[in-house]
């Protein structure tokens, strides 16, 4: 199942002194979250990493499509994952439709404070370390959608996918080189990376895409390799 979210900053980390995890604390005043993580018959993909949890959330309107009875009040049940990490200060909230994961965070900011703020994900630099330094890197480029200005109207957008993009020579990093406009060669100048998507070196599943804007997308089953990337990236 792919899951779709946003990665957050949360400010009440700063000045926790106790062992437990205050976000959760939070989070467990909400009464439309209940933590399922390791409850039996709570079925996942893949075994959840330590800073995720697994949250049933009830809503009162249908978010996945459903036809809406109006003759009974009932909730409307969604799975949602939630990563923690008070060390980076970083939430993230994914759900089977960004429109669930909508719901979920603003239910939690209408009843806790301070309120969680999107944390924009810095593509452009991720994608110039991935791409300049792919000798080296840990994880291979699967997925790349960029602005590309410097082709003026002619060619405004550019999306890219395959096991490993940075890998077929498409890009020139020569600064000494003509530009594009002169040589059709795609210059890492002329664009402005939007969405990069990734998988580890050792594997050929994508982990997941993120968006300059704090946009996650990731297979459920790909979590804890997504969790790893997380940690790679001090996220």
């Amino acid at each position: 199942m792919m899951l779709f979210g946003y990665l957050f900053r949360w400010s009440g980390f700063q000045g926790a002194t106790d062992e437990a995890n205050p976000f959760l604390s939070e989070l467990s005043q909400v009464p439309q979250f209940t933590d399922v993580t390791g409850k039996q018959g709570v079925k996942v993909a893949s075994e959840i990493p330590l800073m995720w949890h697994v949250l049933n959330f009830r809503s009162g309107e249908p978010l996945a499509g459903e036809e809406q009875d109006g003759r009974m009040l009932k909730d409307y049940e969604y799975r949602v994952f939630v990563r923690v990490n008070p060390l980076s200060g970083s939430v993230i909230f994914a759900s089977s439709r960004y429109k669930i994961s909508d719901s979920a965070v603003a239910t939690f900011n209408a009843y806790i404070a301070p309120k969680l703020q999107r944390r924009h994900i810095r593509v452009a630099e991720l994608s110039e370390r991935l791409f300049h330094q792919r000798s080296r890197a840990d994880y291979f480029v699967t997925y790349f959608l960029a602005d590309v200005p410097g082709y003026g109207e002619a060619l405004k957008m550019l999306s890219l996918a395959g096991d490993d993009v940075a890998g077929a020579g498409f890009f020139s990093f020569d600064k000494s080189s003509q530009s594009s406009s002169q040589s059709g060669v795609l210059h890492y100048s002329d664009f402005t990376a939007r969405q990069i998507g990734l998988r580890p070196i050792d594997s050929r599943q994508e982990c997941g895409r993120f968006g300059g804007t704090g946009t996650i997308q990731f297979p459920d089953e790909a979590i804890q390799e997504l969790d790893k990337f997380l940690i790679y990236a001090n996220v």
